[in-house]
């Protein structure tokens, strides 16, 4: 009896020990996502993969300083759109990397809904309703930027290894984000500014490219007849004046032409003439 009891203790002793030592093997592979902890994303990196560490550092000091990216930014421009659904306010700048970029807070004129879009040269990478103050491109999104763009293809896959590494695209390594300040809309108005800001591969405080750009405020008043945009007394004349212009010029082409018809009445008067 003593000795069954002694042999069921050593079996458990022998069970414990083998899962303690598997918790522990396990513990020291950690999944994705986890290597973070409270380091910063570099040397979290740099503990799990210093290869990719390495690679990532020399990658952006060489893009960034071979002058494969134009670094100059324009002056931004704006414009207000009004139809029957929407009415929107547009701000556009010329950017290194992202080309046109547009950023065009919109609210419904049903329901006074905000929204806010983001576009790159006609393509949409962002297209948020009732946003928070700042809204981000997802990853998809920025990997498919970096994909389409020959300066940024070589990190693609250095990329791909970040996000099997941590579970996402930290936003200091790549992230593309507007920023709304006093965005609401009331009875009377739609207001706000709005920033653009992005960080284009970016490892230990260098980056092939990064940016904050204000792209400027907009207060667009609403008619208290619900939902129309107010236009002003010289907006109006304007119009009125293009719209009798053209219609001036619709008349003038429908008119016979007059010196034509001179020139039958006197081709008519020497026959007369003529006959008698």
């Amino acid at each position: 009896m003593m000795k069954t009891a002694s042999s069921v203790l050593s079996v458990m002793v022998v069970l414990f020990s083998v899962m303690a030592l598997t918790s522990c093997q396990a513990s020291s592979d950690p999944a994705a996502g986890d290597v973070i902890g409270k380091l910063p994303v570099p040397d979290a990196i740099k503990n799990h993969d210093p290869q990719l560490d390495d690679a990532l550092g020399k990658l952006v000091v060489k893009v960034a300083f071979d002058g494969q990216v134009n670094t100059k930014t324009e002056k931004p421009y704006t414009q207000t759109t009004v139809d029957s659904k929407f009415y929107s306010w547009k701000a556009c700048v010329r950017l290194p990397i992202f080309n046109v970029t547009c950023i065009e807070p919109y609210v419904s004129v049903n329901d006074l809904t905000m929204g806010v879009r983001l576009t790159s040269d006609g393509t949409v990478l962002l297209s948020k309703s009732s946003p928070g103050t700042a809204e981000c491109v997802n990853d998809a999104k920025l990997l498919g930027l970096v994909t389409l763009t020959p300066a940024l293809l070589p990190f693609k896959p250095l990329l791909d290894r970040v996000i099997r590494l941590v579970g996402f695209l930290p936003a200091q390594v790549m992230s593309v984000c507007v920023k709304l300040q006093n965005f609401q809309v009331t009875k009377t108005n739609f207001t706000g500014c709005v920033v653009f800001t992005a960080n284009v591969a970016c490892w230990r405080g260098k980056c092939v490219y990064q940016t904050t750009v204000p792209l400027g405020c907009f207060n667009l008043p609403f008619s208290s007849s619900g939902g129309k945009l107010v236009i002003k007394a010289g907006q109006l004349r304007r119009r009125r004046n293009l719209h009798l212009a053209q219609r001036n010029r619709r008349s003038v082409a429908s008119l016979p032409n007059s010196n034509t018809n001179s020139n039958k009445r006197i081709k008519k008067r020497k026959v007369l003439r003529q006959r008698e």
